[in-house]
């Protein structure tokens, strides 16, 4: 019977005739567990059973700092000349109710052979700093496929990757984190073949390193033809995913665990995966400064206009 870890020591095993719920194992552990740790169980409640989650209710103030770079309707052609799309061609069309990607499915993805109509991004033609707001919503028209948004993402240097290297055209994985992009990516729709399909999850990682950042299960299935509202919100190292006023992240980054510094500014996309049936309306991009400027004191023995 093999668990995927060698180092495990089994002892019992009990065989049942029919699958267990979450009450029938919740009760055995409560029966059977040799030891119990009150914080490990709570946080595992959370992060698999979707417990707790906190509500989210903030807007961006301008009071407080807060400047929209960004506000589409995503209903209208011309909303498409803020973007650079890379692969996938005929994936987009804007309609009344929103932009609507549709990525082919697996089959049609072998029948034609052809990597790039099988997936793509939608980046911002604009590059943001600082603190970011992302915010959008968006609606399922069918089940499948995989949905994420990419977030901070630059050239391992800092440089614009799109602007000071040849434009990419493919709608592959690689951009993502297997090249020279680094970014967060937050994947907030997940029904893939080697995903959880049963309830809604979330990932948040930090690439190119595939270090993950953030986990978590909401004990719901996602609605088809329904509208959903996403924001991803960046304060300094700390990163934060709502779906409908709903903390489903909550992560700190840091630049000491030698992943890369904190992302601090970059490039917004929306990228979907094969088999992938989404509308997205009402996008709006906003940032804060993450520094002050100070006006340098002019060197000694010079006037201040030298």
């Amino acid at each position: 019977l093999y668990f995927g870890n060698p180092a495990y020591a089994m002892g019992d095993i009990a065989f049942y005739g029919a699958a267990l719920s979450g009450t029938d194992l919740s009760r055995l552990f409560e029966a059977e567990a040799t030891s119990r740790d009150g914080e490990v169980q709570n946080e595992l409640e959370n992060m698999y059973e979707g417990r707790r989650l906190a509500d989210f209710t903030g807007r961006p103030e301008p009071s407080a700092g807060w400047r929209r770079g960004l506000g589409l309707n995503l209903r209208e052609d011309g909303d498409y000349g803020h973007f650079f799309q890379q692969g996938c061609g005929p994936c987009l069309r804007f309609t009344p109710e929103g932009l609507r990607i549709t990525t082919p499915g697996f089959e049609e993805y072998y029948r034609r052979g052809e990597i790039d109509l099988s997936r793509m991004y939608l980046w911002t033609r604009r590059v943001w700093e600082g603190d970011l707001w992302v915010t959008f919503e968006f609606k399922l028209h069918a089940h499948g496929g995989l949905a994420l948004l990419m977030a901070q993402a630059a050239g391992m240097q800092g440089e614009d990757f799109l602007g000071d290297y040849p434009l990419r055209s493919d709608g592959a994985m690689g951009t993502v984190h297997r090249e020279d992009v680094r970014n967060y990516h937050w994947e907030f729709y997940r029904e893939m073949a080697d995903t959880r399909n049963d309830l809604v999850s979330h990932a948040l990682l930090k690439n190119p390193w595939l270090r993950p950042l953030g986990f978590q299960i909401e004990n719901r299935v996602w609605e088809l033809e329904r509208w959903y509202r996403l924001t991803f919100l960046q304060e300094g190292a700390r990163l934060r995913g709502v779906v409908d006023r709903v903390t489903v992240l909550d992560a700190l980054d840091g630049g000491f665990d030698n992943n890369g510094p904190v992302f601090r500014h970059g490039r917004v996309a929306l990228r979907a995966m094969m088999r992938t049936d989404l509308s997205v309306r009402d996008l709006e991009i906003w940032t804060r400064p993450g520094f002050t400027a100070v006006a340098a004191a002019p060197a000694a023995g010079l006037s201040g206009d030298s």
